[in-house]
């Protein structure tokens, strides 16, 4: 029989081993990035640049770490910058650099990751390139099919490397294997949309089968599209609409596509029980970049909504967006707006519709090219057209800008006018800047109308106006004081990523402490002044109100188009998707699809 000495030491080690079991999370919770413990900028590669990461408080040891060679570390900074944690702001190109170092140290997705977010410019220029490089990495030496797929992309399209497109078809063809990879991807859309025959189509065709039985969101909507074009399988639109509502909410990757289709189908059948679920999902598709869903955004509201919610007023903005985009056929829908009679709120005008049918015949749309070889151009059209009305939005506004500075201030302010009165954000919060002031001769001030202009732009996410609207409505300035409706405009602009409004709404947050410490202070000063009856505290120190002029620009901001990019933000969209299709019931207010 054993002592009870002799129990003891293998009962120690028995405890000791169940407590190094018990998770980290329950002996010592992790630490998030705190911009309290202070904030250092370091430096990370993306292509041929070295860019600042702003690392609040322990991501600075987690980015030693990782310089060091830490992979998991790396990892978790990469994802901590596509998503943000904690005081860490999400910033795609700053993850793309703690993307190629994890590339570098052995993570094969992490180079078809950053392969990606290199050629298509998430966050910032495009470096194809230096994405070939990375995905030669991933692909030759850590044999990662994904990485192959992107090698093999470039060498197809000659973007980064020496074009060859059979050395591009045989990495593909290698690398296509039973995960529907990135090589099943781009070799099922090389055989869908280039090639040459029935037996190629029919391929992709089973290819994104493949893919759609896996729930790669990518493969049903290839699968719907060879329905709905008749293209390696038999046209049947009914098994399209099908394969779209499948790709769209029972699969995994970028819906957009399968759900910006599937919206299209539901307005093109008419008002039913799910128009308005698609009319969300055309306005979110649609941003993220969808031509088609804008367009048939702008058809919706051209004709009453038709129970998708979409008004006549916005239809112009979707038609604009789309012909943009590129879309001929929302170019020729903004033409149709501005036709004597039309159904719509802006003011008939000849010289915009030669403007607008100039770039929808430039963009193939056939009709628009015969209709201008039957017609001459107005006589005045290079004067009223100076700024050409086909032009991106955001270069007519940098034009309108530089000819209000320049004397022509009456023909800029107009164009801006015309441009708020598409619906475009931008256009609004500069129009409303000019009305805080005035301008002699042309636009006389009013507080009103600007306020109502600004807001209108903070409504629908503009960085800079919800962060003036935030301070109006703390400090009541124009607008009644609304504290709570303040701090949802900073938040709106936090999510925009502007770091000075996040800094003022943490200020925001602390008030009623500091009311607090105020009234504190008062009835100390009181009994003081009883006491001595000549004590003077002097002047209260200033609070932290900066100066509301600070925060409002004229006509020099950036435009609001410019910030619609390659889309980088997954999750966003899954999130709104999910609102829109009542799987969720909440959507923030700063996210830009909600």
């Amino acid at each position: 029989m054993q002592s009870r000495a002799g129990l003891g030491i293998p009962l120690l080690l028995a405890v000791l081993s169940l407590f190094a079991m018990v998770p980290m999370a329950a002996q010592a919770k992790e630490r998030l990035p705190d911009a309290r413990d202070g904030i250092r900028t370091d430096y990370v590669t993306v292509g041929p640049l070295n860019l600042g990461a702003k690392l609040p408080g322990v991501a600075q040891k987690w980015h030693a770490r990782c310089k060091k060679g830490d992979l998991a570390i790396c990892l978790k900074l990469a994802s901590a910058f596509e998503n943000g944690l904690g005081d860490l702001r999400a910033d795609t190109q700053v993850a793309t650099g703690y993307l190629t170092l994890a590339c570098r140290l052995g993570s094969g997705k992490s180079c078809s990751k950053a392969t990606e977010y290199l050629n298509e410019g998430w966050g910032g220029p495009s470096y194809p390139s230096h994405g070939f490089e990375l995905a030669s990495h991933g692909c030759v030496t850590l044999r990662h099919a994904d990485s192959c797929g992107y090698r093999g992309l470039a060498l197809w399209t000659g973007g980064g490397a020496p074009q060859d497109r059979a050395a591009a078809r045989a990495l593909w063809d290698s690398n296509c294997n039973s995960d529907a990879g990135e090589s099943c991807r781009f070799l099922a859309g090389r055989l869908h949309y280039e090639g040459s025959g029935e037996a190629e189509f029919a391929r992709a065709a089973d290819l994104y089968n493949a893919g759609c039985e896996r729930k790669a969101a990518w493969g049903c909507y290839g699968l719907a599209l060879a329905f709905m074009k008749g293209r390696g399988r038999p046209r049947d639109d009914a098994r399209a609409f099908e394969l779209t509502r499948r790709g769209c909410f029972d699969s995994t990757g970028d819906t957009m596509h399968p759900c910006g289709l599937w919206a299209e189908y539901i307005v093109e059948r008419g008002p039913g029980p799910e128009s308005e679920k698609a009319g969300k999902t055309l306005n979110m598709a649609c941003t993220g970049g969808r031509a088609t869903s804008c367009s048939m955004a702008a058809l919706a509201g051209a004709n009453g909504g038709w129970d998708t919610k979409v008004t006549r007023k916005e239809a112009a903005f979707y038609a604009r967006r789309g012909c943009e985009l590129g879309l001929g056929t929302a170019c020729v829908q903004l033409i149709n707006f501005y036709a004597t009679g039309a159904n719509s709120a802006l003011k008939p005008n000849t010289i915009f519709q030669f403007a607008l049918a100039r770039r929808a015949c430039k963009l193939g749309h056939a009709q628009t090219c015969e209709l201008l070889e039957q017609h001459e151009l107005p006589s005045d059209f290079a004067q009223v057209n100076a700024i050409d009305f086909a032009w991106p939005v955001a270069r007519q506004l940098e034009e309108a800008r530089k000819a209000i500075e320049n004397g022509n201030a009456e023909y800029g302010i107009r164009r801006v006018a015309r441009l708020m009165e598409e619906g475009d954000t931008e256009a609004s919060w500069r129009l409303g800047n000019l009305y805080l002031t005035g301008f002699p001769g042309v636009l006389e001030k009013s507080e009103r109308n600007a306020m109502i202009l600004i807001e209108n732009a903070a409504r629908t996410g503009h960085v800079e106006a919800a962060e003036f609207m935030g301070m109006a409505y703390w400090y009541g300035e124009n607008v009644k004081v609304d504290r709570e409706l303040a701090k949802g405009y900073m938040r709106v602009a936090i999510g925009g990523g502007s770091e000075m409004a996040e800094a003022i709404y943490r200020s925001m947050l602390k008030e009623p402490v500091r009311q607090a410490q105020r009234e504190a202070a008062r009835r100390a000063a009181e009994r003081a002044r009883a006491q001595e009856g000549r004590f003077d505290l002097g002047r209260a120190i200033a609070s932290w109100k900066p100066n509301i002029g600070n925060y409002m620009s004229t006509v020099d901001t950036s435009a609001s188009w410019a910030r619609y990019q390659a889309r980088a933000d997954q999750t966003a969209w899954n999130n709104a998707m999910s609102y829109a299709s009542g799987r969720s019931s909440v959507c923030p207010s700063f996210n830009k699809y909600c």
